[in-house]
């Protein structure tokens, strides 16, 4: 737990020294070393080593330590995922019973219908799910924003992970990136409080080993966060780079389930670098533990589809979504006779707020098999039971 009598600042630090347990508010210098000297020890002795000595310097005021997670669609997750906010929350609030997650948003991306965002689409919400991250968004969009986000809520650090929409969709270059990094750091250190950030560099991705121009954009970004973090960090708000990759071993083809986006075990190594940050540089949590916990890939149930009558010729098929599926895939087949297996047609691949399917011109008198499959990108999901068609002569 924090020291609830601690003055408010975000750089106060806890000084221990042998048989001592007095706290002393100081000011961290850009490397992050202690203004006051440590009666024990080293005075240039980092705030992230004598946090670790009785304290964090994160939190203030008695309330729980205030996090703000800030991203795009790899901050924000889609129907049926957990997101790495999830594990990372799960993590912090076991040494934290009043970690705050803060932000303007709560829910995941929608897609498994046409609604909005809701709520009840995390794979479990018992967590503190508020956020503020959106699929899409670009650092130049976010920059523009986080100023009146952090006024309104008064976060105590930002997990900062944008760009990846700049770089691929818009074809921001290194340059452009940088004006839009240092207008986001501007934006949301304008305060006379201003929030700790650690900033995430670009994941890889499968298009970086794709596109040879789009990973140079990449490169070129993430070898500018180094110098600018350093330059914006100032006492009691610093800027902490943040390498998930190099850290963790973060790779798309066994990490994402469609060469961007993190499937479960993504989400606990960017969880996991969160967490080591926080606590190296800010004695604040615990280290993640090793080795990560075995999890499941891809949908773990199968839909259920049900005959239902539609307009129009045909034999029209409909099932209710899936719990993390991001498509559907239709397979059928003329019934055989005897014990022959089936003959299965090509396989239709619908998106997952489509959930309903047609067979179109049966031939009356003849039974049709057909399977409904939910997937998760390219973690595949069981087959349904057969479902049997048929139209009477």
């Amino acid at each position: 737990m924090l020291d609830p009598t601690r003055p408010r600042s975000r750089a106060a630090a806890v000084l221990a020294a042998a048989g001592l347990a007095t706290a002393l508010a100081a000011g961290c210098d850009p490397a992050g070393g202690s203004g006051a000297p440590d009666p024990g020890g080293d005075p240039s002795s980092s705030a992230s080593s004598s946090a670790s000595g009785g304290g964090s310097v994160l939190g203030d005021d008695g309330r729980g330590v205030r996090v703000m997670p800030v991203g795009d669609s790899i901050t924000h997750g889609g129907t049926g995922d957990a997101t790495w906010r999830y594990r990372l929350w799960n993590h912090l609030s076991a040494t934290d019973p009043d970690l705050e997650f803060v932000g303007p948003k709560d829910g995941v991306e929608n897609r498994a219908t046409a609604d909005l965002d809701g709520h009840d689409g995390y794979a479990d919400p018992g967590f503190g799910t508020a956020h503020d991250a959106m699929w899409g968004r670009t650092l130049e969009e976010a920059s523009e924003e986080i100023g009146s986000t952090v006024a309104e809520h008064d976060p105590d650090v930002l997990l900062v992970m944008l760009g990846i929409n700049d770089l691929g969709w818009v074809g921001s270059d290194a340059a452009e990136m940088e004006e839009h990094l240092r207008a986001f750091l501007d934006a949301a250190r304008q305060g006379g409080d201003p929030p700790h950030v650690l900033l995430a560099e670009v994941l890889p991705t499968q298009r970086g080993l794709d596109d040879p121009a789009f990973s140079a954009r990449v490169g070129g970004y993430n070898s500018v966060l180094g110098g600018v973090a350093e330059e914006y960090t100032e006492p009691g708000a610093r800027v902490v780079p943040v390498d998930v990759a190099d850290a963790e071993s973060f790779v798309p083809e066994r990490d994402t389930y469609d060469g961007t986006h993190p499937n479960a075990r993504g989400e606990l190594k960017i969880a996991a670098a969160y967490a080591d940050a926080l606590d190296t540089e800010f004695g604040y949590g615990e280290p993640y533990p090793r080795p990560f916990p075995e999890v499941g890939f891809g949908p773990e149930t199968a839909p259920e589809p049900r005959i239902e009558t539609g307009p129009g010729p045909g034999v029209r098929l409909a099932w209710d979504p899936v719990p993390g599926a991001t498509d559907y895939r239709v397979r059928w087949a003329e019934e055989p006779p005897g014990d022959r297996a089936p003959t299965w047609q090509k396989e239709r691949l619908q998106p997952a707020h489509e959930r309903t399917w047609t067979l179109e011109a049966p031939r009356p008198g003849t039974g049709y098999l057909v399977q409904v499959r939910a997937d998760k990108g390219w973690h595949t999901g069981p087959y349904s039971e057969e479902v049997t068609v048929s139209l009477t002569p």
